[in-house]
């Protein structure tokens, strides 16, 4: 479960997440950057803490191996 606190919520590192990916890897997932998390859409605070959501997960296109709550991808990528 990938949480994180309101602190640490910068939108440059988020947006720039997937920008930085090279573009083999874009055009793998075929998905478009976000550029702006949505509070309720792409994440939600729970108990001070930030949970990414499966719209979130979806938009990124790939499992990041966090073990994260809302995984639309089966935890493909998790070391057991």
């Amino acid at each position: 479960m990938l949480l994180f606190s309101k602190s640490a919520l910068t939108l440059p590192f988020w947006a720039g997440a997937y920008s930085r990916m090279n573009d083999s890897k874009r055009s793998l997932t075929g998905r478009k950057p976000i550029h702006e998390l949505i509070e309720g859409e792409h994440y939600y605070f729970e108990r001070g803490l930030m949970v990414l959501t499966e719209r979130y997960h979806l938009a990124r296109g790939y499992c990041c191996g966090n073990a994260c709550r809302h995984c639309p991808y089966d935890h493909e990528n998790v070391k057991e």
